[in-house]
């Protein structure tokens, strides 16, 4: 008889699995000094959220039936191996980071983040893959605030030199500087003789020449193009070439940036999305005025306030495929309270505070698009900046496919709504059972409890009690 070799088995920790007791302690403690300890550059982990909460309940920390007097409480099995298959695109074997993610992926519903010793040990007691890193960044060391860069910002480089294409990935909070070296590096090009566009819709829309701005304050968004232009015997094409008014060098509104964020095991603040920050003022212009110059998305839209001199007919760019958000929001901009509310003073409403709506940040987008589209004198406006801001909030809406436009309209109404709640500290408020009480006190009872929580423009227009006749 052969004895295998001790190299034939796995490591004895791997074969005697722990209890699942002592699996939640040892997650547990990880987690803590990870999230004591985070620094940027750190790594977190994506883990299927069904894998994760399979894990949860057979740990003891999600207990099925609990509230259902009806189902027996039954221990919950040990889960298989981790599977993350449903999370990617496909794998890769460059490394974790690089693994690409499905567009449509929402954290706490389709999968969940981890420390990286704790995706390690959870990876040893379970196996299974694939494996799925991304990087932590912190954006303000003095209040520990961090973002997780679940989706990397996708450029398309195109070399004006020969109108080759190829795919670049870098964080949102990378800096423009950034930029120019990894271009420079991939091309093999001086660094003194590129410039580097904003090639979105083709147009060479804005020279990236403030290398200390991010790409997110630079306006880049997922997917688009950037050109890349290289001087030859310091004589520039761009020089050369007489560019129409409606793109030359058009800048786009800045905003400072902030987060909206998440706590993990009550450590520091992380976050996967992107947001503008709100100024210290949130007063803006929303006069009509007829003589006006945007130049937002690289287009300059001229009035002189004699032709046409009707409000409500401007229309919107498809930018892709983006129809489904162009009907939701025109059908939104042209329901006459929401257009005498952003067109007045909706910024006194605005909820900077409430941990479930965006800071008023979407608010504010919405309404300064609203104003665009209301704007006399003008045929059409390219909805870029709104939909930026969009898919940092919503991934799922980044890039240019389709999507369901009723889902956009859902997530559009839930976020304005909770921007401009007018409540400031919802209150607890515990659920009565209806006790064979008569439908329309009960029905009373439950609109008086929603409206004790949720009360802006969206709830006065958009919702109600309807009694049972």
């Amino acid at each position: 008889m052969t004895i295998p070799s001790a190299e034939g088995f796995l490591p004895a920790a791997s074969c005697l699995p722990c209890t699942a007791e002592e699996e939640r302690a040892t997650v547990d403690a990880l987690t803590r000094e990870a999230d004591a300890n985070v620094k940027d550059g750190d790594l977190r982990y994506l883990i299927s959220q069904s894998w994760w909460t399979n894990w949860q309940s057979y740990v003891g920390l999600l207990s099925y039936g609990e509230n259902d007097t009806d189902i027996p409480l039954q221990p919950a099995s040990r889960p298989g191996e981790i599977d993350n298959r449903k999370l990617v695109l496909e794998e890769t074997s460059s490394g974790s980071e690089d693994t690409e993610l499905q567009r449509t992926l929402r954290e706490g519903e389709d999968y969940t983040l981890v420390p990286q010793d704790v995706w390690r040990k959870l990876y040893d007691w379970y196996k299974g893959g694939p494996e799925i890193s991304r990087k932590v960044i912190c954006e303000d060391p003095a209040s520990r605030r961090y973002i997780v860069d679940v989706y990397p910002l996708h450029l398309t480089l195109i070399d004006e030199r020969d109108n080759s294409a190829r795919t670049i990935k870098l964080s949102r909070k990378a800096k423009v500087s950034e930029l120019y070296r990894l271009v420079c590096s991939l091309l093999s090009v001086e660094q003194s003789k590129v410039h580097i566009w904003d090639h979105y819709q083709k147009l060479k829309n804005k020279k990236l020449t403030n290398r200390n701005e991010t790409l997110e304050e630079a306006q880049l968004l997922m997917d688009q193009e950037i050109l890349l232009e290289v001087s030859a015997d310091d004589i520039w094409s761009s020089d050369h070439c007489t560019r129409s008014t409606s793109n030359e060098l058009a800048l786009l509104p800045q905003e400072p940036t902030t987060s909206s964020s998440f706590s993990i095991a009550g450590g520091p603040n992380f976050s996967n999305g992107y947001s503008s920050g709100i100024g210290s003022s949130l007063s803006q212009d929303n006069s009509l005025n007829p003589l006006v110059r945007d130049t937002e998305d690289g287009y300059s839209n001229f009035s002189n306030g004699t032709k046409d001199d009707i409000h409500g007919l401007t229309g919107l760019h498809n930018l892709g495929n983006t129809c489904f958000m162009n009907s939701a929001i025109q059908s939104l901009v042209h329901t006459p309270p929401l257009v005498e509310y952003f067109l007045k003073e909706y910024t006194q409403e605005i909820n900077t505070e409430n941990p479930l709506g965006l800071q008023g940040e979407l608010a504010v987008a919405f309404a300064e698009l609203l104003r665009k589209l209301w704007t006399a004198g003008r045929t059409s406006v390219p909805p870029r900046a709104f939909k930026s801001k969009l898919s940092r909030f919503a991934p799922q809406f980044s890039g240019y496919n389709q999507h369901d436009s009723q889902e956009l309209l859902a997530f559009l109404l839930d976020g304005l709504h909770e921007d401009l709640n007018r409540v400031k500290k919802k209150p607890y408020i515990e659920a009565k059972d209806a006790d064979d009480r008569p439908d329309e006190e009960f029905a009373e009872e439950c609109w008086n409890y929603h409206k004790a929580r949720n009360d802006s423009i969206i709830v006065d227009k958009f919702q109600g009690n309807t009694s049972p006749p």
